[in-house]
């Protein structure tokens, strides 16, 4: 399960480089969960463009409702051409992002519904991707 919004920069970064890794391991059931905002117009705006395939600042206010959310999710499906399943956090319980500290962003890996790894960050706040990777190697093989 990867976690993330459209508004959060690197969450777009990595979209081109996690396609990537859902094609490498095509065994494994990808999700993507979209959760609230990390840079809602109205609450934290960034205006920023990084990383989005409009090249145009991505703007959003934070969601009012399951509609409001419902309809970034399936901007970021359309922006950014996902292929694999993406479901929300349904607002306002947000009890995904709750329970698993989702915010701004995660990767989490289940086996049999039981969680085996959730990201940490590292060197001051960077998100590891490498650790994901090593996790799905060793599940694969």
């Amino acid at each position: 399960v990867i976690t993330g919004s459209i508004s959060w920069p690197p969450i777009r970064g990595w979209l081109p480089i996690l396609k990537q890794v859902r094609k490498k391991y095509s065994t494994i059931r990808f999700v993507f969960l979209y959760i609230s905002e990390a840079h809602a117009q109205n609450i934290w705006p960034i205006s920023s463009s990084k990383c989005h395939p409009s090249k145009k600042p991505v703007i959003i206010n934070q969601h009012k409702n399951n509609f409001d959310r419902l309809l970034a999710t399936k901007r970021l499906i359309n922006d950014f051409k996902l292929d694999w399943e993406v479901w929300y956090d349904p607002y306002p319980s947000e009890i995904f992002e709750k329970t698993f500290s989702a915010w701004p962003a995660r990767f989490l890996i289940f086996n049999q519904s039981k969680l085996i790894f959730a990201n940490r960050t590292k060197d001051g706040g960077v998100y590891d991707i490498e650790n994901l990777i090593i996790k799905l190697d060793n599940l694969v093989n």
